[in-house]
């Protein structure tokens, strides 16, 4: 599983646990890619987070095929957005004028976003696994009545 997605000098890298690797993709393709994966698209992935969600800007996605949703901290169909895992996200801080990331497996990643828009990002998707997980309650609920 990675901690985070991002484009550098027109590269594609995931880091995982601390190490990263290039990859020879577009963000949007290897994304679009891995929500096929899932049966759906990019978009229709996100899509699917804005009618979930009453914010409809930079909404987190999730994708079934690794079972995760993914963050956006700008704007998801831009090359040079970062996008980092919501399963292994343990908490952000700053230090030095520096923004940093701390993931599960002890990693850290700096990033170039304030800790207030990592922490209302992750507040997304909070509340994006609660809707879906309510919808799913509702939906099988109603089904075994």
């Amino acid at each position: 599983m990675f901690n985070v997605i991002y484009n550098f000098d027109d590269k594609l890298f995931i880091q995982k646990e601390g190490e990263d690797l290039s990859i020879n993709h577009v963000m949007d393709t290897y994304l679009d890619k891995l929500c096929l994966l899932s049966g759906t698209t990019l978009k229709g992935s996100i899509n699917a987070s804005k009618k979930l969600l009453p914010k409809t800007r930079k909404v987190p996605i999730y994708v079934a095929c690794i079972d995760d949703y993914i963050i956006p901290l700008a704007s998801p169909l831009s090359n040079d957005c970062i996008w980092i895992s919501a399963n292994n996200y343990l908490t952000c801080y700053e230090l030095n004028n520096k923004t940093y990331i701390k993931f599960k497996d002890r990693s850290i990643y700096e990033v170039a976003f304030s800790t207030f828009t990592i922490r209302m990002q992750y507040k997304k998707y909070l509340k994006l696994e609660r809707a879906r997980k309510e919808m799913k309650y509702e939906y099988i609920v109603r089904k075994n009545k």
